[in-house]
């Protein structure tokens, strides 16, 4: 598992954990309990950057969106690209996460941390 002490596919809605199918609720692929009750919530993604990055940004801005309203007060969110084996550069992952960062800013409230697994 990515991030130690994690849990996979838990759902919420209203700040509450919700079953798996409730209508609504948002999913992340893995949350680490905080103090206080809080998460944080990370969304790990492999796509091919090269060609499908506007569907990513648009699959990102509405989970960021439903995030930011039905993860408990004081959640935060991480994004995890997978690039392994893609060949690419740095330089152009570093303006990916840019891209990224800034097309998610406002649905987000500040700067999404993201981090690139290559």
């Amino acid at each position: 598992m990515f991030f130690k002490g994690g849990k996979e596919q838990v759902s919420f809605l209203d700040g509450k954990v919700v079953t798996q199918n409730t209508t609504g609720a948002t999913r992340p692929d893995i949350i680490v309990k905080k103090p206080g009750g809080s998460i944080k919530a990370v969304e790990v993604k492999n796509y091919d950057l090269e060609n499908n990055l506007s569907q990513l940004k648009n699959e990102l801005l509405r989970q960021v969106k439903d995030r930011v309203t039905n993860l408990p007060s004081g959640s935060t969110q991480e994004i995890a690209l997978v690039t392994k084996g893609r060949g690419y550069t740095k330089a152009f992952t570093d303006d990916v996460v840019k891209q990224l960062q800034e097309y998610l800013f406002d649905a987000y409230g500040g700067k999404i941390p993201i981090t690139v697994l290559g």
